[in-house]
């Protein structure tokens, strides 16, 4: 991914070693909710920026083994006093044009079905909700992918 990645309002930068207890300091209990419990050592793949201040995170991991080839595992937060001005929808958005891993055609975006913020976040993402996609591992949850599109090759 080329950073920094901006759609105009919301820039994508790398994460630094400096954001790190900003990150911690942001898990709250809605996170911990989602998310599960924080990390001490948060390490996203960028950080998340309006107006140059650093509102969440957001990462694209295709390490976990349930993957299939060619996808990578979408995760975001934005910190409490950021929710619902859209930030998630349009980071989400930017990091689908811009990322450019070698081998990787789409982000999954897993969902807790009870999570309709994150839900909403998918579909206005332009998401498409996976239905044959059954996670044994997180039984309460949706699948949606979305598409990476920022590829040099035709």
């Amino acid at each position: 991914m080329v950073f920094p990645a901006c759609d105009g309002l919301v820039t994508l930068r790398p994460f630094a070693s400096g954001d790190r207890q900003l990150i911690v300091d942001e898990h709250d209990a809605e996170c911990e909710r989602w998310l599960g419990p924080s990390s001490p050592d948060p390490s996203p793949t960028a950080c998340i920026e309006v107006n140059g201040q650093v509102v969440g995170w957001i990462d694209a991991d295709s390490s976990p083994e349930w993957l299939h080839c060619g996808e990578a595992n979408i995760g975001y937060s934005i910190f409490p006093t950021h929710r619902g001005k859209g930030y998630a929808t349009r980071a989400v958005r930017v990091l689908a044009a811009e990322l450019d891993e070698p081998g990787l055609r789409r982000g999954l975006l897993v969902i807790d079905r009870h999570n309709h913020a994150s839900v909403r976040v998918a579909q206005a993402a332009g998401a498409q909700f996976i239905p044959s996609r059954n996670m044994s591992q997180f039984p309460t949850s949706t699948v949606y992918a979305v598409e990476f599109t920022h590829h040099d090759s035709p």
